[in-house]
């Protein structure tokens, strides 16, 4: 098993995060560059940069077929309502994953 950032999010080559209507609430999460296999350059806040390489699903998917290994689940999780309660600035999550969660097993 192992988890990674989905791909919709790590997809575009500067990732800048959401598309923000005129009064500054979150619009939409584009997508971009979704095929394009490769290395990514996020800015965070702090002013650092972090360097992450995007792969479609088709990749990781097939990567993980090609290893001799079986899928057996995909789970994207998303915020709980008790989740939401201590921390409701994560609302933008129950709008898309962040996170995909591979669950596998090796082919004996």
């Amino acid at each position: 098993m192992y988890s990674t950032l989905h791909p919709h999010i790590t997809a575009r080559k500067k990732v800048e995060g959401w598309v923000r209507d005129e009064e500054g609430q979150k619009h939409f999460w584009p997508l971009d560059n979704y095929l394009e296999d490769g290395e990514r350059e996020m800015h965070m806040m702090n002013g650092r940069k972090a360097l992450f390489y995007h792969r479609s699903m088709s990749t990781a998917v097939n990567t993980l077929i090609h290893a001799g290994l079986t899928l057996q689940e995909i789970i994207e999780p998303t915020c709980t309502p008790e989740g939401l309660r201590l921390q409701p600035h994560q609302i933008s999550e129950v709008r898309r994953p962040t996170f995909i969660i591979f669950k596998t097993q090796k082919i004996l």
